[in-house]
């Protein structure tokens, strides 16, 4: 949808430029003045006058709160598709004040939009509020991962309008054409310094651009975002990252995207952490395709740092290691929650593909484990696997078992006529060969 169809209506019927630049405390020209009288100040009090009125597109006529907040419920509800829960005018609502001290007639009026909704009807309405003729900025923000794909969002926008009963300037000799071409451009140009510096206030969809790019550059990590607050120039998040990869990447993504950071804390330590990030807002670059429409808020991130029980089980044993080998020098990266003890090594070794490696995992070993490892070797993570309680004998065929064995498991019977620790084993669809060459390799003996 074109963002232009949704004029201010009171723009379209009061904006005149004689209006707009009266308005303004300008008072133009109500006098026939000649080329001759003005001398310079004419050609320079043209060029204002250009300008200021250029300016004052962007700011219409003030109406009645009831009709502003319908403007603001039907641009909500075409930009974004939003049905806010509340909108209503701000109290703090103040008249714009001139360099010079002066009050100018532009009232800067402050309009709070609040609701729940997709994180991706908040972005298109922020990113096409900022495209309308007229000028809108977003001051603050508060954006929070509620349920599955929503978020909960509040905003408060600056709102500039023209009061067309503010005082016009005090009246001036007619007869004196120098004093009044000088007045008319110091008041001109005082007015072009106020506009110019609303216009150059951050649009809506600036933060929107900034996010978006956020988002691409950590669409290959496990970063996401519980809370989101803006004031002024000020953003701050917080949320959940897993791996030290994440966590390295955060700070450079949000500096490349627009947003300085200033200061960051992380907790706790290791591959699972919560973290808050301060940052300013600089130079952002603007973006024409969308982001996701969840973009990085997950409410439920969280829960895959915390522990994880089952009814009648223990809690997942963790295991959180960290070195520096690459993938490409054979360097394993692994996340995985509440997995079976048997299945991790199912998973190691398919994963490695070392020729002649192998697992026997004893029948006294069982539980649950939450792994995370980062650039790892595998000799690095079963070191780890170790301070968890789980034991490897040599290789290439590790058994593995619990250093600290359960009391409830059964034990193991003895043999006859052989001197070397009991095996207990189980094969599910194994060919006849691959389980002789297993008993060769742990009774270090040639089977025929």
């Amino acid at each position: 949808m074109n963002p232009r169809v949704l004029r201010h209506r009171s723009s379209l019927s009061r904006s005149s430029s004689s209006l707009a630049l009266t308005g303004i405390v300008v008072g133009l020209l109500g006098f026939a003045w000649t080329q001759a009288a003005l001398g310079d100040d004419l050609e320079r009090l043209r060029e204002l006058e250009a300008r200021v009125g250029g300016l004052l597109r962007g700011v219409p006529a003030c109406v009645e709160p009831a009709e502003e907040e319908t403007t603001l419920r039907l641009y909500a509800e075409r930009l974004g598709g939003l049905e806010p829960s509340e909108i209503r005018r701000a109290a703090n609502s103040e008249r714009a004040v001139l360099a010079d001290g002066r009050p100018s007639s532009v009232e800067l009026v402050r309009w709070e939009v609040s609701g729940e909704a997709h994180y991706g009807q908040v972005r298109n309405y922020l990113s096409q509020l900022g495209r309308l003729d007229r000028l809108i900025s977003l001051e603050d923000a508060a954006v929070e991962a509620s349920a599955p794909g929503t978020v909960r969002y509040s905003l408060r926008l600056l709102y500039p309008c023209q009061d067309a009963d503010a005082d016009a300037p005090g009246p001036l000799d007619p007869d004196d054409a120098a004093e009044v071409g000088a007045r008319r451009v110091e008041e001109l140009e005082l007015s072009r310094q106020l506009l110019t510096g609303l216009h150059a206030l951050p649009k809506p969809g600036a933060l929107i651009d900034a996010l978006s790019n956020l988002e691409e550059r950590l669409q290959d990590q496990a970063v996401a975002f519980n809370i989101l607050i803006k004031a002024g120039d000020r953003v701050g998040f917080a949320g959940v990252l897993r791996g030290e990869a994440a966590r390295g990447a955060i700070g450079p993504a949000l500096d490349a995207s627009g947003l300085s950071v200033v200061d960051t804390t992380f907790r706790p330590s290791m591959a699972c952490q919560t973290f808050a990030i301060k940052t300013v807002m600089g130079v952002i670059d603007a973006r024409e395709a969308a982001s996701s429409d969840d973009g990085l808020f997950d409410a439920g991130a969280g829960e895959s740092c915390a522990p994880i029980s089952r009814q009648g089980e223990a809690v997942a044993r963790r295991v959180e290691t960290t070195g520096t080998t690459a993938a490409d020098a054979g360097g394993l990266t692994l996340h995985l929650r509440d997995v079976e003890i048997g299945d991790l090594f199912s998973v190691l070794f398919h994963l490695t593909g070392i020729p002649g490696l192998g697992f026997v995992v004893g029948p006294e070993v069982h539980g649950r484990l939450s792994v995370d490892a980062e650039d790892v070797t595998l000799d690095e993570l079963l070191a780890a696997l170790d301070t968890a309680g789980i034991a490897l004998g040599p290789g290439p065929l590790h058994r593995v078992s619990t250093s600290s064995p359960d009391p409830s498991s059964p034990a193991i019977p003895a043999a006859d006529r052989y001197s070397e620790p009991a095996l207990t084993v189980s094969f599910q669809d194994q060919e006849l060969a691959s389980i002789l060459c297993l008993f060769g390799a742990v009774g270090e003996r040639r089977v025929a």
